[in-house]
């Protein structure tokens, strides 16, 4: 199969038997919320096995997140591969893979060709600029939109996509400081700063206060004190990268490829607090601890956040039979 300009298209050949297997899994991301059959024998463990089983679980996540870091920078390189788990991040849950089709389709070594206009660039490819939208836009914000629209119509058929293709936004359920416009506009800022940001975030051996200070220092003349393009300028600074997304950015992708770089020891990756645990994370407590309060020692951590999260994607979603038949009760029977 092959595009209308006679480029080769690649195919995925999915058996009848993998088709079969994923049709028998739980068509779910999420499982339901109440104490698990694992909650007894958690609590008959002493905590320093249980600190070991996180401590397996939290490792064995980091190794797949590294394997999937590898396989982009293998394929992009280093610097887009960042680029890429950057927007991801910036992205929280509801936009996280919108985030990175952004990253694709205005990839860096592009937007760094195209010097003043990339900002221009990454707004105009999201979909988030158009002809009239300066003369509907608050005052203090017209010359910003101007700005951004005399570079974009220039060259908007080299990157702008229309109907299936559009990148998909949710915009609705959003706090405020995480609409797609900021979130766009702090990667645009992150680009500005490109260089140091790299430099922060590849640098081995790798330390993370540094990082989160850069992180949640990081301005804009216009994003710092705006919440959308349409929306009057807010008098306090708006941080672009918060300290919890920026612990995200850590635990999902620069801790794990650093330890795998012999750049960060478990030790310094134990030692990350998160006390900001997510609904996701909050559900995986419920379920193995049986109550928040019981759960409590384990959700202060970043390494145990991510534990709990394997240990919730291996078990409970992988079991349609609401804990009955899930072999994990019995597996901790044994663990010591």
């Amino acid at each position: 199969t092959r595009t209308s300009d006679h480029r080769e298209i690649p195919q995925v050949v999915i058996t009848e038997m993998q088709l079969s297997d994923a049709l028998a899994r739980p068509q779910r991301d999420v499982a339901i919320a109440h104490p698990g059959r694992c909650v007894a024998p958690l609590k008959g463990l002493p905590t320093g096995a249980v600190e070991r089983l996180l401590k397996e679980a939290a490792l064995f996540r980091s190794g797949a997140k590294t394997a999937r870091w590898l396989r982009m920078a293998d394929a992009h390189g280093r610097d887009a591969a960042l680029f890429q788990a950057t927007a991801e991040t910036l992205g929280y849950r509801g936009n996280s893979l919108a985030m990175r089709l952004l990253a694709q389709r205005a990839p860096l070594a592009l937007l760094k060709s195209e010097g003043e206009a990339a900002e221009a660039i990454l707004f105009g490819t999201a979909g988030f600029l158009s002809a009239e939208q300066h003369e509907l836009a608050p005052s203090d914000t017209k010359d910003y939109l101007r700005e951004l629209w005399d570079m974009w119509w220039k060259i908007r058929p080299k990157f702008e996509t229309s109907g299936d293709r559009r990148i998909p936004w949710k915009t609705h359920g959003q706090r405020p400081a995480n609409h797609p416009h900021r979130r766009v506009g702090a990667l645009a800022a992150l680009l500005q700063a490109w260089p140091q940001y790299r430099k922060l975030a590849l640098g081995r051996p790798f330390t993370v206060k540094p990082l989160l200070d850069f992180l949640q220092d990081l301005d804009h003349e216009f994003w710092s004190h705006r919440h959308t393009l349409q929306s009057n300028a807010s008098v306090q600074r708006i941080a672009l990268f918060g300290k919890s997304q920026a612990l995200e950015l850590v635990a999902n992708h620069l801790g794990p490829l650093a330890m795998h770089e012999s750049g960060m020891s478990y030790n310094s990756y134990h030692k990350l607090r998160n006390s900001a645990a997510n609904d996701k994370v909050k559900r995986c407590a419920l379920r193995l601890f049986g109550s928040q309060k019981a759960a409590e020692p384990w959700v202060k951590r970043v390494c145990h956040h991510q534990a709990l999260l394997q240990v919730y994607q291996d078990f409970c979603l992988e079991d349609s039979s609401d804990c009955e038949n899930c072999p994990f009760p019995e597996q901790l029977a044994q663990w010591r």
